[in-house]
């Protein structure tokens, strides 16, 4: 038997509406290479030079969140977003959104990768996942540390931000907040903020931003990777 060589793997997405989708996709950076063709009213070829796949017509198709889903490993995932965001700055003065559809997620550390997602109006969902060499360890955490990074993959890799805040918010009644580090709470309001944010609460994450500042002046000057990240979030409030 001749071996078999897979060359090619090319993602096929459903779009009720091809104007909507292309226009979106456009807008992140990709180019349309099918767009002179005779069926180009219901057929899509998207590349950006990494990227490539294929849009085709489906008005019937039923919506839930997310339709399909795609995970690519890449290196330099950072770079990959400022792409993203980048050129959709460029056409629309401001950054995506992260709710409803189409959405554009945040890069965020997570257990074993750094991932964002991107959401397109159909529910396609792209994952972008950066890889740990070593997966984080959490035994030597505190319960309330952990509830803390299981609800920060709930959020970010589960898109279950109303999940998060449930786990979050019941640790905090069941901890007793003198025994853990100001840093270790700092970032569990960081994270209530961003969750309430993205349910679009504004007045818990108001709240939560306030209790969030108390705890980081409460903080020393030791900063790890995952502390920093938390830190330059909570400065992009800014409510």
């Amino acid at each position: 038997m001749k071996e078999i060589v897979v060359k090619k793997r090319i993602p096929l997405l459903p779009a009720v509406s091809m104007e909507q989708t292309v226009k979106f996709y456009k807008e992140l950076g990709f180019t349309n290479l099918y767009e002179n063709e005779k069926r180009s009213g219901g057929y899509a070829i998207m590349d950006n030079g990494y990227i490539d796949f294929q849009i085709y017509a489906y008005k019937k198709l039923e919506i839930p969140t997310p339709t399909n889903m795609y995970l690519y490993g890449v290196e330099n995932i950072d770079s990959l977003y400022d792409l993203f965001i980048s050129n959709y700055k460029k056409i629309n003065g401001k950054i995506p959104p992260r709710t409803g559809l189409p959405r554009v997620g945040i890069p965020k550390n997570l257990n074993a990768d750094r991932r964002f997602s991107i959401t397109d109006p159909n529910g396609n969902q792209f994952i972008f996942s950066q890889a740990y060499s070593h997966k984080k360890d959490h035994s030597n955490k505190t319960r309330f540390e952990k509830l803390y990074w299981k609800s920060n993959t709930l959020a970010y890799s589960h898109e279950s931000p109303i999940e998060a805040r449930k786990m979050l918010e019941s640790a905090i009644k069941r901890a007793d907040l003198q025994e853990e580090s100001p840093a270790a709470i700092f970032q569990v309001y960081v994270l209530l903020t961003d969750v309430s944010l993205l349910l679009e609460d504004t007045k818990s994450a108001i709240n939560y931003y306030s209790k969030a500042t108390h705890w980081y002046e409460k903080m020393g000057h030791n900063t790890t990777e995952d502390l920093a990240e938390s830190i330059e979030q909570y400065k992009r409030f800014a409510l």
